[in-house]
């Protein structure tokens, strides 16, 4: 399978998962960064992490979380939003993993923990190469035990960032970023009501910080957030529709109108007909989120 991905393979690891899914925590993920893809031989932060002394050692071993963290975060965390969080959140989750396997009293070894789910590790990796067919191979593996619609959204983010970072190739990029963010909303698609769709734009996630429709609005994923099931979540939150929200917009205010200040950095207050408190009431929102 570590030959597969390293080859870039799509055809041959689909066939590989079938039988050795279980395997993904056991992959080498440096070797798979120090891969001679332009993106990474041309990022002085990342090689300078792969060339330390315990990255080097680590090289055809299976990869800690620890030690993933510790080489990688340095470069991962310009692209990726939530990846820190993420991170911690994942040795915990070994951690637990530990503690629930039988007979096992041995104390928790933080140092050799590995991933419980690596498979957004392998799509986002898959994303950084500007490979959206072996991306797509591992995000619907990973949507089996993960949120799908909020992996797509990150993968869109990531690929809009590395769209900047890489000029050379930032058309790819960026037809990318969009491929990515379809996925996100034919997942939505399928959802059959609003009340369907709210639960899971709301719902929080195991691992990754924060809801998917604060993944969408922060990472201004505006086609996504365009979506009619997205569009009135807003518009019942700002309203004051859904518990735990006390809006003040009245039901002449558009979702709309609420996007145009988020995406719109320099906006007038009153290019959107808010009254003063309305506005102060969203402002207030924000900075509190």
């Amino acid at each position: 399978l570590q030959v597969a991905i390293e080859r870039q393979q799509p055809e041959i690891i689909k066939l590989l998962f079938t039988a050795q899914e279980s395997a993904v925590g056991l992959l080498d993920f440096l070797s798979l960064y120090k891969h001679s893809n332009p993106f990474f031989t041309n990022a002085a932060t990342l090689q300078k992490q792969l060339d330390r002394g315990d990255a080097l050692d680590a090289l055809g071993k299976p990869t800690p979380i620890r030690l993933y963290r510790e080489v990688l975060l340095p470069f991962l965390i310009d692209y990726i939003p939530g990846i820190e969080s993420e991170l911690q959140q994942e040795l915990e989750q070994s951690q637990k993993a530990a503690a629930r396997s039988p007979g096992d009293s041995r104390r928790f070894d933080e140092a050799n923990a590995l991933f419980e789910d690596a498979l957004p590790h392998l799509m986002l990796w898959g994303v950084f190469i500007g490979r959206v067919d072996i991306a797509r191979v591992f995000w619907q593996h990973a949507s089996r035990q993960s949120d799908p619609i909020r992996l797509a959204l990150i993968a869109s983010q990531v690929s809009k960032r590395a769209a900047i970072a890489r000029p050379t190739a930032a058309t790819m990029y960026e037809s990318n970023a969009d491929t990515f963010e379809k996925w996100a909303c034919s997942v939505l698609d399928k959802c059959p009501t609003q009340s369907h769709a709210t639960i899971v734009l709301m719902r929080p996630s195991r691992t990754w910080p924060g809801t998917i429709l604060q993944t969408a609005m922060e990472g201004e994923s505006k086609s996504f957030v365009g979506h009619k099931y997205v569009q009135t979540l807003i518009d019942e939150y700002w309203r004051g529709n859904l518990y735990g929200s006390d809006g003040a917009l009245s039901s002449s205010v558009s979702s709309l109108r609420v996007l145009a200040h988020f995406f719109v950095r320099t906006i007038d207050k009153q290019e959107v007909e808010l009254d003063a408190s309305a506005w102060d009431n969203l402002e207030r929102k924000k900075k509190a989120s």
